[in-house]
């Protein structure tokens, strides 16, 4: 929020005709897949933070899977991170394509070697 608002005042000092609002309207519309993202991560990391404080002491074994449950769950974000990120982005996705593309072009040749 802190990032929003000093790009805000940025802009403001750049754009004197827009009004304060106009200038908030802009930034939040072209940095909104950064601020989704941000939240996105937040939310998909809190049941890590939940199962790391509830479950400091294990005593039963059932504590001790729902903590290597909540391992794993804090692994999901960082797969995430190929949808949140890189998918929705116009530059990085066409550049993710073409790897996918070489990486299976790659694997075709190799594949396929005599020996």
């Amino acid at each position: 929020m802190i990032w929003i608002l000093a790009l805000t005042k940025s802009k403001l000092t750049l754009n004197k005709n827009l009004s304060i609002w106009m200038n908030l309207k802009n930034v939040i519309f072209t940095y909104k897949h950064t601020i989704i993202s941000c939240y996105i991560l937040v939310i998909l990391n809190t049941p890590r933070f939940i199962f790391t404080f509830y479950l400091t002491c294990i005593k039963l074994q059932w504590q001790n899977t729902a903590y290597i449950a909540a391992y794993f769950l804090s692994l999901v974000p960082l797969m995430f991170n190929l949808f949140i990120f890189v998918l929705p982005s116009p530059k990085y996705r066409p550049e993710f394509f073409s790897l996918i593309q070489r990486v299976i072009k790659y694997r075709r040749r190799n594949h396929y070697t005599p020996t």
